[in-house]
């Protein structure tokens, strides 16, 4: 997760002090996480399903990246595309903000809006 804190002369002296990343990890899963019957259910269900939290460990980021790379992918490309045309617009609209991102992957988007508010 991506925080940003709203930045103002008394509180912050640099730029670096305006970025806090913070990765969590839940220590308060589900007692049918423990034992494994959420994966047996989200099998055994038509069509089957696993929960995120095993899919998106260090490998699952990886192969997700991949994936956010193939022609047929569309919606990364598309967000980029919307984030690039009016980052700028965001940023003059909102002004002085918390941003927060929730699960940015490689931060790739995050980026072009964190550029618009440096501009």
């Amino acid at each position: 997760m991506l925080v940003i804190f709203q930045a103002t002369k008394e509180n912050i002296s640099s730029l670096e002090e305006r970025l806090e990343i913070n990765y969590l990890r839940s220590t308060n899963l589900p007692t049918n996480t423990i034992d494994g019957q959420d994966i047996i259910s989200g099998l055994t269900q038509n069509p089957k399903s696993l929960p995120p939290q095993y899919f998106y460990d260090d490998r699952g980021s990886q192969l997700f990246e991949q994936i956010c790379e193939l022609p047929e992918y569309y919606p990364t490309r598309t967000e980029a595309w919307i984030l690039h045309q009016y980052a700028g617009e965001i940023a003059r609209m909102t002004g002085v903000c918390e941003l927060v991102e929730l699960g940015s992957g490689s931060s790739t988007k995050t980026r072009l809006l964190l550029d618009a508010y440096q501009a």
